[in-house]
This record gives C-alpha cells, structure tokens and sequence, in this order.
C-alpha cells in the first residue's frame, strides 16, 4: 500500500512540476510576444487543469495582444468565473470590450478595477475614451485629468483629452493638449489628426488636409485619416482625390461602411450618381442600424421616383436607427415623412428641430426649401435653397424638386429652373422625376 501511496505521490508530484514548466514556457513566449506559440502553450494547460483559471486569463491575454478581442473575452469571462482574483482581469476585459465597440460594457468593467486600485493612469485613460464614444464628455474629461495627475507625460491622455475638448467645440483647450502631446511624441499620428479634425470643424479644410497628410506619412495603415481627409477634399471641391482617399480606406477595411458612404456621396458630387448610388447602398448593407446610410439610400430612391407611403413608412422606420454623429437625421427623417403625407405644417416643425440641432446641415435646408414652397411660402423656400446650394450638397440630390413642377408649378418655374439644370447632372439614363 505505501509503495502504491508512494507511486501515486510521486505521479501528482511530476504532474505539478510539468504544469509549472509549461506555465513558465508560456510566461517566456508572452515576455518574447510570441503570442500565437504561448497560445499553444496555455492551450495544453487548460486540458491538463480544466478548472486553472489563470490559465485562461493568460491565454486571453495572448489573444488580446493578437487582437483576437472575441477570443480574449471569452477567456477572461471563463476566467473570471473559475474565481481568478487577479484585478488585471477586470482591467483586461475593459480593453477588450472598449476594442470591439462596447464602450458601456468596458465601463463596468473599469469601475470595478477602480474601485479597487486608483493608482493606474492608463485605466482612467480607457475609462474616459469609453465615455468619449458614447458621447459623455462631461464625465470623459475628469478621467483624462485622473490619468495625467498620475502621469504627468502620459502622451494619449493628452491626445485623447485633445479629442474630447474637439467634441465639445472648445478649440482653445483641445490644440493646448494636442501641442502638449506633439511636445512629448513629435511622431504620434493620432495629435496631427485631432489637428486636423480642428481645422475641419473651423472650415479651414486646407490646413486640415495638410494636417492629414502628416499623420497618414506617419502611419499609412490607419483607415480613419483617409476617411478624414477625403472629407476634407470634398469641402474642398477636390471630388476625384476624395474618391482616391475612399479607395484606400476601402483597401483597409472592406468591411467598414464609412468608406462606402464617403466614396458614394463624392461620385454625386462627380455627376455619377450610378457609383455614388451603388456605394450607398453598400454602405447601408454592411451597416443597416445607422441613420446616415439609410436616409441617403433613401434620398437617392427619391432622385429617381416619387416618393409614396412606403416610403414615408421606411423614413419613420430610419428615425429610430443609430444617430450618434447624426443627430439632425431623425428629424429629417420623420419631417420628409410628413411631406410625403401631405402633413406640410408638422413637416416643418420637425425640419426646424432638425436646424437647431445642426444649423449647417444641407440635408436640412433642401427638405426645408421643399416644405416652404409645399406651404407655398416662396421667400422662405427660397432662402432654404440658397442655403443649401452654398453648402456641400451634390446638385444631383437636387432632383426631387422636380416633385414641385407638378405640384407647384409655378414656384418651379419661377425659382427652381433658373437657379440650375438638374436634368445635366442625373446623367447617362439616370432620369429624375
């Protein structure tokens, strides 16, 4: 019997110190960021101790790093359930979900590594970009100050508080932070881009451009600066080198629906609505829950054919859809929808919340110039129509005025005729109305 006991003891003695190995061989491939092979490696101790939560945390770091988010998740959440005490966990599954766009989710996540540890400035940095993407600034920005109290050069606490005073128009604090940030890392792309970003939104889209470029030289594998700068060519009026930028952002991310909706909407501008309508309708494939890409398929189904009930249905449909970044659309939406009902009044009281939301919108000032001529106050819609053709409007989404030649005829001929000749820009046997 105490051979056998002796025996047993040595086996679970030998099992204790394979494990060991293994786990030091997988700590050793982590340190050396050969993170697929430590993969392997943390693989082998799951199977041999099924219930070894750090060893599932660790795993899930490797495919963290290989930004394999999902994987990572699935992981830590195992991990944390095995009752692997670690506060890194909370920590690392924050990350993850702030990667994968579940910045409500990576807040929880961060609260509770927080509530147990205020000493991390690189937490209260991702905390506070969560609450930046959702829109929050108020609650973004004290984490930004967190992060910086604790570290006084942390560069992306810098860059992303740069970011968060550009959303709240405070253009004065956000180039203080992205000179500070640029002081510390002369090469961080992201600082050149929040510059640009402030050019932008001041109309300054030469200097944008230029800031950019400077940021694409730095790093050319990051889809949003394409996405920015082919903005900028559009208020530009450079449309081919706008289409060029969208080309690259596709080749990056042929995934992503920004690039679609972009290079679609700079193809009107070109006078091929064929292309242009052909990328927004990709564009809302890829992405059915946001606004933006449904309302243009919209607008441009509008371009080719009368609108009817159907149509007012999907537009109240859209209204409820994803608006972050867009949040005139809704407005818009439901006001076109009761145009098209012949509701003319209520039509206009959506479209003036719409303006007050964003003053600049051309989507909004055209919707607005066909209500009034509906109501037939002409004044007002022509002031609308001055509005948006001094804005960036492609004059092929001018189209369904042609509505107005039947309904208003004599507004149509007075005032929308002479101002320019929709039936040269829908080209090529794209007929308007």
């Amino acid at each position: 019997m105490q051979v056998i006991i002796g025996f047993c003891s040595g086996i679970v003695v030998l099992l204790f110190i394979l494990i060991a190995g293994i786990d030091m061989v997988g700590n050793m491939l982590m340190k050396i960021e050969n993170h697929n092979r430590a993969i392997t490696v943390y693989t082998w101790l799951t199977v041999l101790m099924p219930m070894y939560g750090e060893a599932r945390f660790k795993r899930g770091k490797a495919y963290y790093h290989l930004q394999n988010y999902k994987k990572a998740v699935n992981d830590f959440e195992l991990a944390h359930r095995l009752k692997t005490r670690s506060n890194s966990l909370n920590k690392y599954l924050g990350f993850s979900c702030y990667a994968m766009g579940e910045y409500k989710q990576a807040i929880s996540y961060f609260d509770v590594f927080i509530e147990r540890d205020q000493t991390a400035a690189n937490v209260y940095n991702a905390r506070g970009s969560s609450y930046k993407e959702l829109g929050l600034y108020d609650q973004a920005l004290p984490d930004f100050h967190k992060a910086l109290e604790l570290k006084p050069d942390y560069v992306l606490a810098y860059n992303n508080r740069a970011a968060t005073y550009l959303s709240m128009n405070d253009h004065e604090h956000a180039l203080e932070d992205i000179e500070k940030a640029l002081e510390l890392d002369p090469n961080l792309f992201w600082a050149y881009q929040n510059r640009g970003v402030m050019y932008y939104r001041i109309q300054d889209y030469r200097n944008a451009i230029q800031e950019f470029t400077r940021a694409i030289m730095l790093n050319p594998r990051e889809e949003t600066l394409y996405l920015n700068r082919g903005a900028s060519f559009i208020h530009a009026k450079e449309f081919r080198r706008a289409v060029q930028d969208y080309d690259q952002a596709i080749a990056l991310q042929p995934e992503g629906s920004a690039g679609y909706h972009g290079r679609g909407y700079a193809y009107l501008h070109l006078n091929n609505f064929e292309k242009g309508q052909a990328d927004l309708f990709k564009s809302w494939q890829i992405a059915p829950r946001k606004i933006a890409h449904a309302w243009m398929v919209e607008w441009c189904g509008m371009c080719l054919r009368k609108p009817n009930l159907e149509t007012a249905l999907r537009l109240e449909a859209h209204a409820q859809l994803d608006a972050h970044g867009h949040e005139d659309l809704p407005f818009v939406c439901r006001g076109t929808a009761l145009w098209i009902r012949g509701s003319y009044q209520e039509a206009l009281e959506e479209l003036k919340h719409a303006l007050q939301v964003k003053p600049q919108s051309e989507d909004v000032h055209f919707w607005l110039a066909v209500v009034y001529a509906s109501l037939e106050m002409e004044q007002e819609a022509m002031d609308a129509l001055d509005q948006a053709l001094n804005l960036p409007l492609p004059r092929i989404l001018f189209s369904p005025l042609y509505i107005l030649e039947h309904e208003h005829l004599e507004f149509f001929q007075q005032f929308t005729l002479p101002l320019f000749a929709i039936a040269e820009a829908t080209q090529k046997g794209n007929t308007p109305i």
